[in-house]
């Protein structure tokens, strides 16, 4: 899939976003502030309907506003489609696919495929387990959609669990309940352990074929480990005595744990912000190629301040990686080494960005 137009009005620092998009390499120029971030953000928001730097729609428009719109013109297996996305302070939000209205964004997840690269994605990396299961989750979900079922009912469990367990002890228990939904956590504990066992077998696959083919220095040898929860076997009066006492579920999936490893060490541990950033670039692209390989939509993608954080060399050898394999868009300070479809200039004082 491709963009071939964006529309925005009232979105951050733009009173007005009108761009004519090429299938190929599109670069945003600027001093910092300029709002070139703004920019990308507002064409990742039109194929995803969030943010990826604020959880609040609110946050989104323009100041002394109470509203902001987009519109995005995409083409998918050659055929034409339009998103409309609008959102009022005192209404929420309204989404339309061709004319058809969505109440809720899930549609737009299945719907587009958008991998974002940021200075913040190093999280990914630097975080703790929760961040990177729902990164290998989400992809997983886009890959195999039946996996969101058996996610939305392992929540749904675990919220059930963990109500009963709240402020209750174990004498004013439902043991019968609480025996119920301990086997369901069970359960789907295991079911999407299983899930989660074989993306990272088919993470890993494409993360070493993508160091063969895009090396870059500071990491030899780079590879996600997962460790499931495992003890399930207590007995549940056991279990109850201790979970009665924390007031929450202390097994299950959710208590998974997933790790980066680099030259056999733990990345979250040892490695240096420039070893950091190399990983996370490294993990995008395997994102990138994934879902490129195992779904039927390749990704479009956005790279915010890319620049910063490659050399040259290496940042050339990225965008050669992506830019002929599907529409890249990409925020920098300077004109970068690969000759780009579009170039957009952008200053500080810019309220609006028109092309053509």
């Amino acid at each position: 899939m491709y963009v071939t137009s964006v529309s925005a009005w009232n979105f951050r620092s733009f009173k007005e976003l009108g761009l004519s998009i090429p299938k190929g390499f599109i670069q945003f120029l600027g001093p910092n502030g300029s709002g070139k971030t703004n920019a990308l953000e507002a064409i990742y928001y039109s194929l995803t309907c969030k943010s990826f730097r604020s959880r609040h729609d609110q946050d989104l428009v323009s100041f002394e506003q109470d509203f902001f719109r987009i519109e995005t013109d995409y083409i998918k297996d050659g055929l034409k489609k339009k998103v409309k996305i609008s959102f009022q302070k005192d209404k929420g939000k309204s989404i339309l696919i061709n004319e058809k209205e969505y109440p809720k964004a899930n549609q737009l997840f299945f719907e587009t495929n958008v991998v974002v690269f940021t200075p913040s994605s190093i999280f990914l990396i630097k975080g703790g387990p929760s961040a990177r299961r729902h990164f290998l989750d989400r992809i997983k979900i886009k890959i195999n959609p039946e996996y969101s079922l058996i996610m939305s009912k392992y929540k749904q469990t675990l919220q059930a669990r963990n109500s009963l367990l709240k402020n209750i002890s174990s004498s004013t228990m439902d043991h019968q309940m609480y025996s119920i939904l301990t086997d369901e956590l069970i359960r789907y504990s295991k079911l999407i352990q299983s899930e989660r066992r074989s993306m990272l077998d088919l993470f890993n696959l494409h993360l070493k074929q993508i160091q063969l083919e895009c090396p870059l220095p500071g990491v030899d040898v780079l590879e996600w480990s997962y460790q499931p929860f495992t003890q399930f076997s207590a007995s549940l009066h056991d279990l109850l005595n201790q979970e009665s006492r924390r007031g929450i579920s202390i097994i299950g999936a959710h208590l998974d744990q997933v790790e980066v490893l680099y030259n056999s060490k733990l990345a979250k541990d040892f490695a240096s912000e420039g070893e950091t950033k190399v990983m996370t670039i490294f993990s995008k692209l395997c994102e990138f190629q994934t879902l490129e390989k195992h779904t039927k939509v390749t990704p479009i993608m956005l790279m915010d301040d890319l620049s910063s954080e490659l050399d040259l060399s290496n940042l050339n050898k990225v965008l050669s990686f992506v830019v002929n394999k599907t529409q890249v868009f990409i925020t920098s300070l300077q004109e970068l080494p690969i000759k780009a479809d579009l170039t957009l200039i952008l200053d500080k004082s810019q309220q609006s960005l028109c092309y053509p």
